[in-house]
């Protein structure tokens, strides 16, 4: 397994190796990881996360000049709602899982002042890697006059905080606050931004099912190289193919060559399988679904 305190540094390997070793990194932290109990906690902060998409971990897949983004300031909750989003990424010694989501009224009852129609719920979590602990966060924002603006004002939920970030424990909210009210926005304005980006691309998750798993972005004939190792079913002689398109074509009828049925383009092949120890799961593109009407 990967040291648990060290991300990959500049070392060249293969993205299937790659994939393995930042899976296990992610997974054997949020595993081991002691959810302190002082104060607000959540049920289970390590299952509150969902599919993470790694930054900033210097491995062979994690290439930040390769992304792209929609400026967050033309995403508004008609051009992307409902959305959710989760990041993980290392921060001076520490790691923060950033999960921001949309929510309903029954999620934000009891938590905020007021309940606009879009309203996002804001998770962090602030990690010490190699075995330590897991200190979590949660905040509510509603849409507001064309941009996200807390509404638990006095409400905070917290759970602990050091010297580090300053004791947020007694933390109030004040409506006029600028650098409050700014880091609010673009916090929930820039998970959107991945999440609309993520409509438009095929991923992976790779993880422990019912537990901590990773997102990565692949696309069909990569998915058949890099998880070309996949087990296969103790059942089965050979392997399913992957999760693909097959695009519309003409068939001929068995019995009568003359006759041929047309065949839309649909999907075809296996969207969950194991790798290397790994529960994973293929999802096609939100967006082409939608625009071809086809099912998951």
């Amino acid at each position: 397994m990967s040291d648990l305190a060290t991300p990959f540094g500049s070392r060249r390997k293969d993205r299937g190796l790659a994939i393995e070793e930042l899976t296990d990194l992610v997974v054997d932290n949020l595993v081991l990881a002691r959810p302190l109990k002082d104060g607000w906690s959540l049920t289970n902060p390590r299952d509150t996360f969902g599919p993470m998409d790694p930054i900033g971990f210097e491995s062979e897949w994690d290439d930040d000049d390769e992304r792209w983004f929609f400026n967050p300031e033309e995403l508004t909750p008609e051009v992307l709602w409902p959305f959710d989003y989760t990041t993980v990424h290392p921060v001076n010694g520490e790691w923060q899982v950033n999960r921001r989501f949309s929510c309903t009224a029954s999620q934000a009852r009891g938590f905020t002042r007021i309940q606009p129609k879009y309203m996002a719920q804001i998770r962090v979590g602030y990690l010490k890697p190699g075995g330590g602990t897991l200190e979590t966060q949660a905040r509510f924002a509603g849409w507001m006059n064309g941009r996200f603006r807390p509404i638990d004002f006095g409400v905070v939920r917290h759970q602990k905080t050091d010297g580090l970030r300053g004791d947020w424990s007694g933390l109030r909210m004040r409506p006029d606050d600028a650098k409050h009210l700014a880091e609010i926005d673009d916090s929930v304005r820039m998970a959107m931004s991945m999440a609309f980006r993520a409509r438009y691309l095929w991923h992976v998750m790779v993880g422990v099912e019912d537990g901590p798993q990773v997102r990565f972005e692949t696309d069909p004939a990569g998915s058949m190289e890099i998880f070309r190792d996949r087990d296969r079913p103790e059942t089965k002689d050979r392997r399913a193919a992957l999760r693909n398109w097959v695009r519309a074509h003409w068939r001929r009828h068995r019995t009568d060559p003359s006759a041929e049925s047309y065949v839309r383009e649909h999907l075809r092949g296996a969207t969950s399988f194991k790798w290397r120890g790994f529960d994973c799961r293929i999802s096609p593109p939100q967006f082409d679904l939608e625009k071809s009407g086809v099912k998951p």
